[in-house]
């Protein structure tokens, strides 16, 4: 029913449906690295102003079951739908963290689990046997309506071969659009400020269950259904002597080959990584060592004055370089706060990047130090002579 249409990658609408924990956070992000497809959050109610609203290329997830109305429009609007699955224990041991920081007074069985403290107890026992059935099966029921199947597991083990995968599915992607989304994607890249929450992302790991969840809940999950058949269909057992899947080795993608510092011993911020394969054009051609901060360098880019401002007087253009540009196109919040950072907003966002950029995106002092110079010697040259 879903998903036989081919779907056009200029209008891509993507929607993931799952049981909550199962991965759909990460993989809305990688899908909005990867096809450059805006995200957009969802409510859980679903109606007709809902499906009028949304843009004519998208990503977003969210926890819906199946309804007439929603699987008519989906298949109407060509929309690629997608659904995540995961172990059962490992999706109930994440939710019951998620529940101890997480307003879920719209779920209050789920939001009953906090009483248990810091490890699984009664209430999450109880959980596990009235209500997660019903949760964990809305993964189930979107796999059973054609939804491409998404584990969980497959994303943590090699995230450049799920997405490789999906791509297939979807819509072609270069192989460098493929690797840029799954480093952009890496646990410290995607908890920066103004993305994803990292109590979202607790430990990045499978298994957990193992030395988390009670026995007694266990023998809940292992016996009943839908997690028999789950297990059975996706492969997934209860061995508790079996290892944790190995971590993905983000070192062989990442375009600064796991270095820490540049080759001037400053640090490399997350963020500069993101910059370099989201924000320049051909970033890998001009620069293929980004760690070097010689001559025509990845480094000195982001040090000079941005296009725009190159034809101000020195002083003013070294006020706006191309950091301070892309670190503006980067967050939303700075685009609203800052909406004309090359003229009108310039010397207010000049002041927020001096005073929150290290600290918030982790910059290296090399890459502020000369847009301080630039700005006092701004202050310098326009101030009042006496």
């Amino acid at each position: 029913m879903l998903n036989k249409l081919v779907a056009d990658p200029s209008h891509l609408k993507v929607l993931i449906l799952s049981c909550p924990k199962t991965g759909n956070t990460w993989l809305r992000w990688l899908i909005h690295y990867a096809y450059g497809t805006p995200i957009v959050d969802l409510p859980m109610d679903w109606n007709d102003a809902v499906a009028s609203s949304l843009p004519d290329a998208f990503v977003s997830h969210q926890h819906l079951w199946p309804t007439p109305d929603l699987v008519d429009w989906l298949v109407r609007n060509n929309v690629v739908v997608l659904t995540t699955i995961r172990h059962p224990a490992d999706t109930l041991l994440s939710y019951f963290h998620y529940a101890s920081w997480q307003d879920l007074s719209a779920d209050p069985h789920a939001a009953a689990m906090k009483d248990d403290g810091e490890r699984p107890g009664k209430k999450t026992a109880k959980y596990a046997s009235h209500a997660f059935p019903l949760a964990y099966a809305v993964s189930l029921a979107w796999a059973r309506l054609g939804a491409h199947v998404v584990r969980y597991e497959d994303m943590l083990q090699d995230p450049v071969s799920c997405l490789r995968g999906l791509a297939d599915k979807i819509a072609p992607l270069d192989e460098f659009k493929i690797r840029a989304a799954a480093i952009l994607c890496r646990p410290d890249h995607l908890t920066r400020p103004g993305l994803v929450d990292s109590r979202h992302i607790r430990t990045g790991t499978a298994q957990k269950w193992v030395d988390e969840i009670p026995e007694e809940i266990v023998e809940v999950l292992e016996c009943a259904e839908p997690f028999k058949s789950a297990c059975a269909e996706y492969s997934y057992d209860w061995d508790r002597s079996k290892p944790a899947p190995a971590r993905f080795d983000y070192t062989a993608i990442d375009p600064f080959r796991g270095a820490r510092r540049f080759d001037n011993g400053e640090l490399i911020a997350p963020a500069l990584t993101k910059i370099y394969l989201h924000e320049v054009v051909d970033a890998s051609s001009r620069w293929p060592d980004p760690t070097v901060t010689d001559g025509d360098s990845f480094w000195n880019w982001l040090c000079a004055p941005c296009a725009e401002a190159q034809s101000e007087p020195a002083a003013l253009a070294a006020t706006f370089t191309n950091l301070m540009a892309a670190t503006h196109r980067m967050r939303p919040d700075l685009q609203a706060a800052y909406p004309d950072p090359v003229d009108r907003s310039r010397m207010d966002y000049l002041v927020w990047f001096l005073g929150q950029a290290v600290t918030e995106f982790e910059y290296p002092w090399g890459l502020i130090a000369p847009v301080m110079r630039a700005y006092c010697d701004y202050l310098q040259a326009s101030s009042p002579k006496v």
